[in-house]
């Protein structure tokens, strides 16, 4: 009779590997039983600050746009349980959120707006497509942008985020990250989005909506990221976005 058992740190036998008169390689149940450790994990993550826009009803016409109020980003502390098998993280948790530091919303005093068939839209005076050098900011140059603050999520390929692990989006060709948005069903795919929040990674800031979603509504937008943890770590954020249709 052969035994073999897998122990926890607390020394319990858990796992009883092999019966009597089975014929099983060690070698192979033990590469099958890998040690699985938990761990808290506490981060500190910037909260990003809100655009507000506030019409100037004395200003006289054509006076440029006035910031009120600077926005300073707010600060939160996160404390997860992550799982990792083999030292690689297969699973976060969020076990709570502490806010630090509340952040400042930027206010800015608008002379004119011209408003779009969508209400909650304005059109933009700052067109970030002119000082980008990306391939998306290209496409989009001569088109005057958008703005809208999007409650914005993360997603990744697993079956936990989209109930499939394919990575196909909805419009055929497989998600990648820094590229990748699901959005609302106003927003036609092939729609380049700009997210200043953003413009330090990979991509500058600039997304193409690939995807939707059953949750995703015309206020929202959800990132495509290459992990899970990553989408669980990015959470849930009001980004101001510049759309151009």
């Amino acid at each position: 009779m052969i035994t073999i058992t897998k122990a926890l740190e607390n020394g319990d036998t858990v796992i009883k590997l092999a019966e009597e008169n089975k014929e099983v390689q060690v070698e192979q149940l033990l590469g099958n039983y890998s040690t699985i450790v938990e761990k808290i994990i506490t981060e500190q993550v910037e909260i990003p600050f809100e655009t507000i826009t506030k019409d100037s009803g004395n200003a006289s016409e054509g006076s440029s746009n006035r910031i009120i109020t600077q926005g300073k980003n707010g600060l939160k502390e996160i404390t997860y349980k992550a799982k990792f098998r083999n030292d690689i993280e297969i699973e976060r948790t969020v076990l709570k959120e502490t806010i630090i530091k509340s952040p400042v919303n930027k206010v800015v005093e608008v002379n004119k707006k011209v408003v779009t068939s969508r209400a909650s839209i304005e059109r933009s005076t700052y067109n970030p497509a002119t000082t980008a050098s990306t391939t998306l900011a290209k496409k989009v140059e001569g088109k005057t942008p958008q703005v809208k603050t999007f409650n914005t999520s993360a997603y990744c390929a697993c079956s936990k985020c989209c109930g499939k692990t394919t990575g196909i989006t909805s419009s055929g060709a497989r998600a990648t990250s820094w590229y990748t948005l699901a959005a609302g069903p106003a927003y036609p795919i092939g729609t380049i989005i700009y997210i200043p929040y953003f413009k330090d990674k990979p991509n500058g800031g600039w997304f193409v909506v690939q995807d939707r979603g059953g949750a995703i509504k015309n206020n929202k937008l959800d990132v495509y990221m290459s992990t899970h943890s990553g989408a669980l770590q990015f959470g849930r954020r009001s980004l101001e976005c510049y759309v151009y249709m």
